[in-house]
């Protein structure tokens, strides 16, 4: 009997290599002491192992609240309304690429994820949308076209453009007129990746 208690406690240390701090452990050796489970080769408190896992799925989730991915190819942009729209910056045309490559998804063409109220809050650049046409001046916010240009050719979006017009383009009253001064110009034949924009402060509305 005295010769079977003192093998028993070698028994038990030959069962348990604690190694160094952190306690290790393995898929041969995964004894740890008391409270402790073998995860990853390390011993530690199932309630922290649940913490970690608990905190990995909250930052997930706030990072899904926040908008996700971003919807600029380049990265980066802003946020436009609650439903996956982004506002991208960046010169666009002519030697750059051209307006619709600034989105992984596609240029926004109607206010299906985001208001009109969200687009005259952007306090910073003009973004465009998938329209064009043309336009007159303020003095004249009824004379607008969409898709056609008998006047100045000009974008239709969200932000600070030249004015807004009576009807607009499938929700976008907001324009901004294809002129050196506000460092946009149309080329001929007329679509929205001809238009040359070169105000990296100005970009496009993507939608997914």
């Amino acid at each position: 009997m005295r010769k079977a208690l003192l093998v028993f406690p070698f028994s038990l240390i030959a069962c348990f290599n604690a190694g160094s701090a952190p306690l290790n452990c393995s898929a041969d050796a995964p004894a740890c002491p008391d409270s402790l489970v073998c995860i990853d080769g390390r011993c530690v408190s199932p309630i922290d192992d649940l913490s970690g896992s608990l905190s990995d799925m909250t930052g997930d989730l706030a990072g899904d609240l926040a908008g996700g991915a971003s919807g600029c190819t380049k990265g980066g942009g802003q946020r436009i309304g609650s439903s996956g729209a982004w506002l991208c910056p960046g010169v666009y045309g002519g030697a750059n690429p051209k307006a619709s490559a600034a989105c992984v998804g596609k240029i926004c063409s109607d206010l299906s994820l985001l208001t009109a109220q969200d687009c005259k809050a952007v306090a910073s650049g003009f973004f465009t949308s998938a329209h064009w046409g043309s336009t007159v001046n303020k003095l004249n916010p009824q004379t607008a076209t969409c898709g056609t240009v008998p006047y100045s050719a000009a974008l239709y979006g969200c932000g600070l453009g030249d004015f807004e017009v009576n009807t607009g383009c499938s929700g976008y009253v907001m324009n901004m007129q294809a002129t050196p001064a506000n460092k946009l110009l149309s080329v001929s034949p007329v679509s929205i990746d001809t238009f040359q924009n070169t105000n990296p402060q100005n970009g496009v509305i993507c939608c997914p």
